[in-house]
């Protein structure tokens, strides 16, 4: 009686069996389950996808536009004739410090001036090369390499005036995250060898001066620390 002709029972033998087959099942007790239609998949993977997609993008966008920008200008900060070197950027971001043979003596000094204009002023004043600035977490004083008296890592106030010896031998002071203490290597680069004469070691010294300890005394090479943003501890 089916108004499809190709789902109607063709033969009464068709009819037969299916009476057998649903009176077996009865008997059994197994009741004819009804096949549900089902519904396909897709869309629910093609909406969980999307999802996805837009919580990378909200994600990423921020931390993409705060590493990289190429649209960003560029800003010529010193109009030196001669070798300017070794910038360094003060924690608030006003004023950079760098190492020029500026004054015209034949050596390098070092100066500050804002990054935002103005004519830079020379904070230190000696016949031998002073250069690798950086600033103290607090913007108030920087410690730099100088080839004084046999070289050295000394601090001077941000502003000027005296610079004090550190420590002797020193090389590219660092200070820690509190300024508490100020990382340096020790070594004798050379053009061709850049840790000759018994390598190089990496010391820790207080910012207020003292004794200096070294640090990974086991390494027969260790130079140029680095501290890491949040807690006292160092890369070599």
């Amino acid at each position: 009686m089916r108004k499809d002709p190709s789902r109607r029972y063709q033969h009464m033998d068709d009819v037969r069996i299916a009476l057998e087959d649903l009176k077996e099942e009865s008997e059994s007790g197994v009741q004819p389950v009804r096949q549900l239609k089902r519904r396909p998949l897709w869309p629910w993977v093609a909406a969980a996808a999307f999802l996805c997609c837009v919580a990378a993008v909200v994600w990423l966008r921020p931390r993409a536009a705060a590493t990289s920008n190429p649209d960003a200008p560029l800003k010529r900060l010193t109009f030196d004739s001669g070798l300017t070197s070794d910038p360094a950027l003060s924690p608030d971001g006003r004023l950079i410090a760098y190492a020029s043979v500026r004054s015209g003596e034949g050596s390098l000094d070092l100066w500050v001036q804002q990054v935002a204009g103005g004519d830079p002023t020379r904070i230190t004043n000696a016949p031998e090369d002073e250069y690798a600035p950086v600033f103290s977490p607090d913007g108030t004083r920087i410690a730099y390499r100088s080839e004084a008296a046999g070289g050295g890592i000394y601090t001077i106030s941000a502003l000027g005036g005296q610079p004090r010896l550190l420590v002797a031998e020193g090389r590219g002071p660092r200070y820690s995250p509190d300024g508490s203490q100020i990382a340096f290597w020790k070594g004798n680069p050379t053009s061709g060898t850049p840790y000759a004469r018994g390598g190089a070691s990496v010391w820790v010294v207080s910012a207020q001066g003292g004794e200096p300890k070294q640090v990974a005394a086991d390494l027969s090479v260790a130079a140029k620390p680095e501290w890491t943003p949040m807690d006292a501890t160092w890369c070599l």
